[in-house]
């Protein structure tokens, strides 16, 4: 006769659990419902390990006629003594279980489905009523009988239950809940032997174990935990022992991670170590920079693209790859690029890209105001703060002492910078209402030149717009432009139509072709033109932060 035996346990006292002598296994680490999520996989596979304790000692007999008593007690079920092959209880060892994918998933699918049964049906947290839910279609109702050891009679399994009381928490064992059965006296609640020979059954070879938490209601926190036991005759999927199966969790596959290896633009001339600021970490192996391999070579005296292809990999043969393309440029060309401003520190980009930073230098204090401009006709622009109307010059990208400290204009005056006569160095101006009071020299004193440019409001922008060596004035309204190509009042020479009336607007020569024009910032994106125009940006990057203070200059 072919037939199952299926009974529903709940977990039983601490004192029980503890008494049995078996170790217990922390349930904390079983949360979510993914059997592939490896804190859930772990904890299954270190009970089935428990289970397999189990059976591979000598344990006490129960003979047909005490178990089929204890089954009448416990659900009222009269199933003859005759029924029940004596090898159910025999005591004996019984082959060590191996994990089946397939059960598995059959598992897992049954705990998360009781887990959320816990929380709409809190008094009747778990039941075998939907027992084929997720049940592989090679494994029947009959599967266990396909044990060569079967010779017909009742049969105990496929389907252990149990759900701790959530006032346990790390204490609770489904292992050792099932096997207390063994050790049942005339009171206890549970005497049908029903989880323990399931869990003892000599015709199972195959197993799957799945985790739950309970998410919410009156079982909140509780540890839902489901095995399914059969036969491998005819089983489909992986079947692996429990080492293996724990091998392959803690396989590593994961790559190591190269950072710093970005992109790079020099100018021709200039030092360039490939290996400077890259780093390789694994998640395993922790920090293998020293393992990093590179192909190709960079020659910084000849202006070209070099392309470096940086490798590293783990102990288990993972491996990274990063491609950098490492630019050199014509060191006579200067083109203007951005610097973001945290505080008093600045993270300077020497090309128009994203990236990492190309230099970071602090200077001033938090809350100066910073002027950029090229101080000493050098052609790199470097910063000067202003505290008043006193400004502290700067003649390198770097910390320290100011190179020049002067004094101009009024504490509240607006503050202009600009080369106005063409000598290569740029100087001050102060703006009051219309009126630009302009000098020629990094100096005090009297203003070299007075002139009045469009309406006391107007936002002014300063650049090269013509090419010709000298800043001018440019004011803007809105979206709309009226460019001066002179240090003069009057008519604007040009009037453009760029981006919106809400954008941040830049200036800067981006190409190097000694013509400033636009940029538009929206968040940490710019939009580049390279031409005094409207239409359509002709570079668009991101770099930054959305709410970082951007600068605009030739910094090498």
């Amino acid at each position: 006769m072919r037939a199952g035996k299926r009974i529903i346990g709940v977990v039983v006292a601490l004192t029980t659990v503890l008494a049995m002598g078996m170790t217990t296994v922390t349930a904390s680490a079983a949360v979510g419902t993914n059997s592939a999520a490896k804190d859930n996989a772990k904890q299954s596979l270190q009970y089935i390990n428990q289970v397999n304790a189990v059976r591979a000692k000598t344990r006490k007999v129960l003979t047909p006629s005490q178990i089929s008593a204890a089954i009448k007690a416990d659900s009222n079920e009269n199933i003859p003594a005759s029924m029940i092959p004596s090898i159910s209880g025999n005591g004996k060892p019984v082959a060590t279980l191996k994990v089946n994918s397939d059960m598995t998933k059959w598992a897992q699918t049954r705990a998360n489905e009781l887990a959320k049964r816990a929380v709409t049906h809190p008094n009747d947290p778990i039941s075998h009523s939907n027992m084929t839910n997720g049940r592989p279609s090679w494994c029947d109702d009959y599967n266990l009988s396909d044990s060569d050891q079967y010779q017909g009679g009742y049969f105990f399994g496929p389907e252990n239950l149990a759900i701790s009381y959530p006032e346990y928490g790390s204490s609770y064992n489904p292992v050792s809940m099932w096997f207390n059965e063994l050790n049942a006296t005339s009171t206890a609640s549970r005497q049908g032997y029903g989880h323990y020979l399931a869990m003892v059954s000599p015709y199972a070879d195959i197993v799957g174990f799945g985790v739950a938490k309970v998410s919410s209601g009156s079982w909140k926190g509780a540890t839902v935990a489901v095995m399914e036991i059969g036969n491998s005759k005819s089983a489909q999927g992986k079947t692996q022992t429990v080492a293996q199966a724990l091998a392959d969790l803690d396989k590593d596959t994961t790559k190591p991670v190269i950072t710093g290896a970005d992109n790079v633009s020099l100018k021709a001339g200039k030092s360039f170590n490939p290996r400077a600021g890259v780093t390789a970490r694994d998640d395993r192996d922790g920090d293998i920079t020293a393992k990093i391999q590179i192909s190709g070579s960079v020659n910084t005296t000849r202006i070209g693209k070099y392309t470096l292809v940086y490798t590293v990999s783990d102990k288990a043969g993972n491996k990274a790859t990063i491609t950098r393309t490492v630019t050199v440029r014509d060191p006579n060309v200067f083109v203007d690029s951005l610097a973001v401003r945290r505080g008093n520190t600045y993270y300077f980009k020497y090309t128009i890209s994203g990236g990492q930073a190309d230099a970071v230098a602090a200077y001033g204090k938090a809350n100066d105001t910073v002027l950029v401009g090229d101080w000493n006709g050098d052609r790199v622009d470097t910063l000067a703060v202003r505290r008043g109307n006193l400004y502290y010059v700067k003649n390198s990208i770097s910390g320290g002492q100011a190179d020049k400290v002067i004094g101009y204009g009024k504490a509240n005056d607006t503050v202009l910078v600009g080369d106005w006569n063409g000598d290569g160095k740029d100087t001050l101006a102060v703006r009051r209402g219309n009126l630009y009071y302009i000098k020629d020299s990094i100096s005090g004193g009297k203003a070299d030149k007075v002139i009045a440019y469009g309406r006391a409001n107007d936002t002014i922008l300063v650049g090269d717009w013509d090419g010709d060596g000298k800043d001018t004035l440019a004011v803007r309204r809105g979206n709309t432009y009226y460019v001066k190509n002179s240090i003069s009042g009057g008519q604007a020479d040009r009037v453009i139509g760029y981006g919106r009336a809400s954008d941040t607007v830049l200036v800067g020569d981006w190409d190097g072709n000694k013509t400033d024009s636009l940029a538009v910032r929206r968040g940490n994106t710019y939009y580049i033109k390279n031409s005094i125009s409207g239409g359509a940006a002709d570079k668009v990057v991101g770099y930054g932060r959305a709410n970082d203070i951007v600068l605009v200059g030739a910094w090498e």
